[in-house]
């Protein structure tokens, strides 16, 4: 089974096992890793990740995980980590993913406040869904 439309953004270098980089290089799953990211620019990224994700299906449901974003801003996960995305650059692609016309839901996994005793993780994983409600809302105008 491929996952041609399947886009994972943001990965950093060694998160994850050579086994999974495979298993995801042999499935079709198109991986854009945060130096890439930062490279090309968010712009040019979100338009790269939205083409591939929306190409040749009817809908688009979007998953983040907040281990993706750099520990600073979301410690409290289960696998934090130095280099990950930065507010701006997670919240953008929300936002850019729920504007699209195909998008009809996101989760937002790993969160665990018990990890964060200042509650900025939960405070970071609120606004991202801040963002997502935003980008349903500006399709509507």
């Amino acid at each position: 089974m491929a996952a041609a439309n399947l886009v994972e953004v943001g990965i950093r270098p060694y998160a994850n096992t050579k086994s999974l980089a495979d298993y995801a290089a042999a499935h079709g799953v198109h991986v854009i890793p945060i130096a890439a990211l930062r490279q090309r620019g968010l712009e040019a990224t979100i338009k790269e990740a939205l083409a591939r994700a929306t190409a040749g299906v009817d809908h688009l449901f979007l998953s983040v995980d907040i281990d993706g974003l750099d520990q600073s801003i979301a410690s409290g996960c289960s696998a934090p980590g130095a280099g990950g995305l930065t507010f701006e650059e997670a919240s953008g692609f929300v936002h850019a993913a729920a504007s699209h016309p195909k998008c009809r839901g996101m989760d937002l996994v790993e969160v665990a406040p018990e990890l964060d005793p200042t509650g900025n993780t939960a405070r970071t994983a609120a606004q991202l869904v801040a963002a997502f409600a935003g980008g349903v809302a500006a399709r509507q105008h």
